[in-house]
């Protein structure tokens, strides 16, 4: 893989910049069928730990290079070097892990949905705190008189900067097809929320992709006593920033940390299968111009020429400068949110749908955003390291409908 000079850099961020903000909800299950769009122990809202884990445990960079990135996030700091040293100190005393304890049920108050949900009747309940931030939290919609087969974990889109949970639910007195067929297949669906991107942002985008990471860990943990689901049986689902996320958490190494005092964070992050729509192939934009658009020609100069948003897109992967891109801590960076050289023959089978017609090359921003090639890359990697996979593009279709999908994978 040819890594490309930063002048090239810029016209890209502002395609990923304005795209990605207008494609705020691309829902999944929209297609092929029409969608409408408490508290924990106190164990699982450890604030220091939610926050700072994921630079420190995933080498995404080095914090202590960057003082910027230390200061514009003043309350996690402090946690990322109380994990230090307190690891130091157990380390040396050879500190025993704490047996795992099963939690308590949570404090949740359902309700019956405004929206249809056909014949199966249901209980909704919403904004349930899953970390210390205010968008850690989720909704979930459960069968009311049957405990559910498998649980349907909606991510939503939006570029990182915008989107909301609350969007994938169907308006008052309106239904949504899938939803109704997942119901009826004895389903439970949630829909979570995540921190959005900042500018700038001290930490880029890796802080979205663990926010849903732990929102996914502390769904699981609580899963059979609260929801009563059990905990392997998870799919994900997502549109663009959402599909990209759901394809992150299935192809990353599992995220678990079984020596956690922290529960639900020795909760594994992976799904049992991923059904996803108009993602992005990577997030390592640099091959972009090498795996997905190559056959075009094009150059990420060429994608675009004006680049007066491109200051927006550093908070992308939270650096100063776009001369940061080609800094080794963040080569390593890019690496690690890289879904296609992440992807290996152990991962969960995946579903993806990027409804293009005419795969050409691509002549706006959404069809940048959402071409039909980041899906054939996905493909293409997925047959050179021999993992299963239903992949449809542009005219290259699969003939399997995403709810059949994900009825097959927990029947």
């Amino acid at each position: 893989m040819t890594h490309h000079p930063m002048l090239k850099l810029a016209p890209l961020l502002l395609v990923l910049s304005m795209a990605w903000a207008c494609s705020a909800e691309e829902d999944p299950t929209q297609a092929p069928e029409p969608l409408a769009q408490d508290m924990a122990t106190s164990q699982d809202m450890r604030a220091a730990e939610l926050d700072m884990r994921p630079v420190a445990d995933l080498g995404a960079r080095d914090m202590s290079s960057s003082p910027d990135m230390a200061l514009a996030n003043q309350d996690m700091a402090p946690g990322l070097d109380m994990r230090a040293d307190m690891s130091a100190d157990m380390s040396d005393a050879g500190a025993a892990v704490l047996p795992f304890v099963e939690p308590e049920p949570l404090p949740l108050t359902y309700a019956t949905p405004e929206f249809l949900t056909g014949n199966t009747p249901t209980k909704f309940a919403t904004d349930i705190s899953c970390g210390p931030h205010q968008r850690n939290a989720f909704d979930i919609l459960l069968p009311a008189d049957t405990s559910p087969r498998g649980l349907v974990v909606y991510i939503h889109g939006g570029g990182f900067r915008d989107g909301d949970k609350s969007k994938y639910w169907p308006e008052p007195q309106k239904k949504s097809a899938a939803l109704t067929a997942m119901l009826k297949g004895g389903l439970a669906v949630a829909s979570i929320n995540y921190r959005l991107l900042e500018e700038p942002d001290a930490q880029g985008v890796i802080k979205p992709l663990m926010d849903a990471a732990r929102c996914i860990q502390f769904i699981r943990y609580h899963a059979p006593v609260s929801f009563g689901v059990a905990r392997e049986r998870i799919v994900l689902t997502g549109g663009s920033a959402g599909a990209g996320t759901a394809l992150w958490l299935g192809f990353h190494d599992d995220l678990a940390d079984p020596s956690s005092d922290v529960m639900s964070e020795r909760m594994s992050t992976k799904p049992l299968a991923m059904a996803v729509t108009r993602t992005q192939a990577t997030y390592d934009l640099a091959r972009w111009e090498s795996d997905v658009f190559a056959e075009f020609g094009l150059t990420l100069e060429d994608m675009l020429s004006n680049n007066s948003l491109a200051e927006r897109l550093l908070s992308f992967y939270g650096i100063q400068s776009q001369d940061d891109f080609e800094r080794p801590d963040i080569v390593a960076y890019r690496a690690n949110v890289d879904m296609l050289g992440l992807m290996d023959a152990s991962d969960p089978t995946f579903w993806v749908d990027n409804p293009n017609d005419a795969p050409g090359a691509p002549q706006d921003l959404g069809a940048l955003l959402h071409h039909a090639y980041h899906a054939r890359a996905l493909s293409e990697q997925a047959q050179r390291v021999q993992l299963e996979a239903t992949v449809s593009w542009g005219e290259q279709q699969s003939g399997v409908k995403l709810v059949d999908f994900i009825l097959e994978q927990l029947k």
